[in-house]
């Protein structure tokens, strides 16, 4: 449990403190570095709520995800695959789709602390 709250309060620190101090070529990635970290520290909280809490669980989740998203980006950087505004297309996907997994978290950790179960909490098999 402590290292999901280290994740959370150690990506919120990076992110306010040095989020604008990177080069443009950088700064996407750390954006989305940012919301990987966040992200997982509240699924790390969700699965602990839930009593299924694996710290190698969580640490795989995290940086599987993190490898995955910022070679994503890169390779749509790399691709040109179209931009929106100064943002390559791809990323500014993978930011929302990180920010669809960081609600659905937050969801469901608000309807287990209202003692509700969702359908996707039910499920037994997921280690995550």
């Amino acid at each position: 449990m402590w290292l999901a709250l280290l994740a959370m309060l150690l990506t919120l620190v990076i992110g306010l403190w040095m989020g604008r101090s990177f080069s443009p070529a950088v700064a996407p990635y750390v954006g989305l570095a940012v919301l990987v970290l966040l992200g997982s520290g509240l699924r790390a909280l969700r699965v602990r709520s839930e009593g299924r809490y694996s710290q190698r669980g969580i640490v795989y989740d995290c940086l599987s995800t993190l490898v995955a998203v910022i070679g994503l980006a890169w390779l749509g950087e790399q691709l040109s695959l179209g931009r929106v505004g100064n943002v390559p297309a791809l990323t500014l996907a993978l930011e929302v789709v990180l920010a669809a997994r960081i609600l659905g978290c937050a969801e469901q950790l608000g309807r287990r602390a209202q003692g509700e179960r969702g359908e996707d909490t039910a499920r037994k098999g997921d280690p995550l």
